[in-house]
């Protein structure tokens, strides 16, 4: 019997099933303006047809995962299925909130029974290594990356039904799960299902959701309380004056047009006439675990930078990232990247730079699932920019340690960045002093001291300070760190085009000569190099 007390193949319930799939399949197909642009076509009709044979056999909430599962596949964060409804058979969930961090899988909260698991790390579920079974869950959820579900898993994770149709628990009301607590010996637990918690499932569908109240969460803060981000939950923004820093920081939990009676345009009137008024050394705009908004409120933020130059310029503005980072904040922080010089901080994006959005909810006509589908086209900057997220120029990984303590490993990062230099600047500071060696390894200290596993080659932001230390009228210090990027990457088109032409104003033209015939080694079609050898009068 299904969950509705009907038998699998009873022809109304196959009726019901059918139509929902045919809906979805034809909302998306006709509504979404370009449904197949990150998946392929072929395979999303192979999951339709595979569920549609499977429906007079399979239960609901089996049915459920895989029509989840294959809306998934569109790799769209705005495009999802929610069917995980009582009527469905997800009538029960575990007091139990899951949270992966870049570490491992934690009980980062409890209730009830469970409550002393609050702070366990998780070695397995239903038997299944806590890595492989995260993976199952992730590939029934929708998101633009891997880090859009990972913010979205822990709902999931709380349901027993999807545990049972994942293979992962063999009933439908209860799970098991293997434990670690700090100093002891691995443990199996039980833990029972129950009523869902109140605004369940749309309340915990990110993983920073307000816990009802009688939950016990894993987090200890000390004196000073919460880590500044999580503080006045209810402002969609607000900004404070570090003085100790000199860093004006502005949290940006919501892209809202109005909070606590003040508008949008009003509140970034009196940031930047603080700002005007303080000339702090570095602003910094918390764009994490914020999910969106009205896209209309991030003129007045973007053209306010932009009118500053003191504030837009290498090592004065950060922005914090990660995988909360969505929809409209996502735009922003594409709009960061695209008009300022600004500086990433945190984990990659939630978000991909072109997306697709604003997709409004409805229910499936039979069965009640709630879903979304995308109606618009966001484009960052260039079409064809196809990254999956914006990754962070200084990494601040996720760890259980931190997130428990409440140290905010990013904010740290820009506040040291801030008093001592970003990477750019002691790179050239270095070289300035001791020559482009001296660069390079400033570069390694640095990298060693934030290791970034989603930057592998030269960072933009030194070869964009590169070409701004041009555009300011600086070409010895261009020379003086171009020297070192060509060391650090030789097959570098940009470091050595941008050498090139810094040696060509300061009148070097055989070195000139020689960095832009190296370049168009590695770029033959490099246009700029081309038009630089020309006008030395060498032919490439």
């Amino acid at each position: 019997l299904t969950a509705r007390g009907e038998s699998l193949a009873d022809t109304a319930r196959v009726r019901r099933w059918r139509g929902d799939l045919h809906f979805v399949v034809e909302r998306i197909t006709t509504t979404h303006p370009r449904p197949f642009a990150f998946a392929s076509r072929a395979a999303f009709d192979s999951a339709a047809a595979a569920i549609e044979e499977r429906i007079p056999r399979t239960e609901d909430a089996g049915l459920v995962v895989e029509c989840m599962r294959m809306v998934a596949l569109l790799g769209d964060g705005h495009t999802m299925l929610i069917g995980t409804l009582p009527p469905l058979g997800f009538d029960s969930a575990v007091p139990l909130w899951l949270r992966a961090f870049e570490d491992g899988l934690y009980v980062a909260a409890a209730a009830g029974k469970a409550a002393g698991l609050a702070g366990a790390r998780v070695v397995s579920l239903g038997g299944v290594p806590a890595e492989q079974a995260l993976e199952r869950v992730l590939s029934m959820t929708s998101g633009d990356n891997r880090y859009t579900r990972l913010d979205r898993a822990s709902l999931f994770l709380m349901m027993p039904a999807v545990w049972h149709a994942l293979g992962l628990a063999t009933e439908r009301g209860s799970i098991s799960l293997e434990i670690e607590r700090p100093g002891s010996k691995p443990e199996r637990v039980m833990v029972a299902g129950g009523a869902p918690p109140p605004g369940f499932p749309h309340a915990f569908l990110e993983s920073e959701p307000r816990l009802p109240e009688g939950w016990t969460s894993a987090r200890r803060f000390g004196a000073n309380g919460p880590p500044r981000c999580d503080r006045r939950p209810e402002d969609a923004w607000w900004f404070e004056y570090l003085p100790d820093a000199r860093v004006l920081y502005l949290r940006m939990r919501r892209v809202d047009m109005a909070s606590n009676d003040v508008l949008y345009f009003e509140f970034y009137r009196r940031l930047f006439a603080a700002a005007d008024s303080l000339r702090p050394r570095a602003l910094v705009i918390d764009l994490r675990q914020n999910h969106g908004g009205n896209n209309g409120a991030l003129d007045a933020l973007v053209r306010g930078l932009v009118q500053r130059p003191w504030l837009d310029r290498e090592g004065a503005l950060f922005a914090l990232v990660d995988r909360g980072t969505f929809s409209a904040a996502m735009n922003a922080a594409v709009f960061l990247e695209n008009q300022t010089r600004v500086t990433f901080v945190g984990e990659p994006t939630g978000g991909r730079v072109n997306h697709y959005g604003d997709a409004p909810e409805f229910n499936t006509p039979n069965l009640g699932m709630m879903a979304q589908v995308s109606t618009l086209f966001w484009s960052g900057r260039y079409p064809s920019d196809d990254r999956a997220w914006i990754a962070p120029e200084v990494a601040a990984p996720s760890t259980f340690a931190d997130w428990k303590s409440g140290r905010d490993a990013a904010l740290a990062a820009v506040l040291e960045s801030a008093r001592d230099g970003s990477l750019s600047e002691r790179m050239l500071a270095a070289s300035r002093k001791s020559g482009p060696e001296a660069a390079v390894a400033a570069r390694e200290a640095w990298r060693r001291r934030f290791p970034n596993p989603w930057s592998k080659g030269l960072e933009a932001r030194v070869l964009a300070f590169a070409n701004s230390l041009l555009d300011e009228g600086r070409p010895q210090d261009a020379v003086a760190l171009g020297e070192a990027l060509v060391r650090v990457a030789p097959d570098s088109y940009p470091a050595w085009r941008v050498l090139g032409e810094a040696s060509a104003i300061r009148g070097e033209r055989e070195r000139a000569v020689e960095c832009l015939r190296k370049a168009l080694s590695v770029n033959t079609r490099g246009l700029a190099a081309r038009t630089m050898l020309a006008r030395l009068g060498e032919k490439p």
